[in-house]
């Protein structure tokens, strides 16, 4: 609806359009598992022997 090219507020739209990518990149965050060997060397950093 937003989107329509006929939308009075096309400000609304682009700022709609920055919040939808905002929760998608906070979803992969926190639901998308990050490969294991990432996860190694991502402890090794911050947890050095």
């Amino acid at each position: 609806m937003a989107a329509d090219p006929e939308f009075p507020d096309r400000s609304l739209a682009y700022e709609l359009e920055g919040r939808l990518l905002q929760v998608k990149s906070s979803w992969r965050l926190f639901y998308e598992e990050i490969p294991a060997e990432q996860a190694e060397k991502l402890l090794a950093e911050v947890f050095p022997k």
